[in-house]
């Protein structure tokens, strides 16, 4: 079986310049646990739940450790600022998680399930070979499959 025949293929989208207000509408109104980002025919990202359940916990300063009078900072960097970005980010491009990774409508099923558990994923969205959104693909979908069969 393959992605396209268990896919939604009613999908609703959200921008990079929408603020998490209009997000957390949509979330109210729509009742699904992720939007994919576009910028106009591209999809730069993915808003789920975690990304926004991230924004309520507390702010963790960076490790930093002492050593012969000078200061080592721990953490990585980049981890540090995206950290910062997603916990007080007002825009969707500020906590959305990026790049994403997407799947094909042609792909096989085990193909997006072992992507999803490898990466911990609970949701793709399927892309056609012009990178265009035509789906997306969530857990869901895999396990209603498996009662089905």
């Amino acid at each position: 079986m393959r992605v396209r025949d268990v896919m939604t293929s009613e999908v609703w989208t959200v921008t990079p310049s929408m603020t998490i207000q209009e997000v957390l509408k949509l979330w109210e109104s729509h009742q699904v646990s992720g939007f994919p980002v576009v910028d106009g025919d591209r999809v730069v990202g993915i808003v789920t739940e975690g990304d926004l359940i991230f924004r309520d916990r507390p702010l963790k300063p960076p490790a930093y450790l002492f050593l012969l009078d000078g200061l080592i900072q721990l953490d990585n960097r980049e981890h540090v600022i995206e950290e910062i970005k997603k916990t007080v980010g007002a825009r969707v491009r500020d906590v959305m998680t990026a790049p994403v990774v997407s799947v094909s409508p042609d792909a096989d099923i085990a193909e997006a399930a072992s992507l999803m558990a490898d990466r911990g994923y609970s949701r793709l969205p399927v892309l056609d070979a012009s990178g265009r959104l035509v789906g997306i693909i969530s857990r869901a979908d895999i396990v209603r499959t498996l009662i089905k069969s």
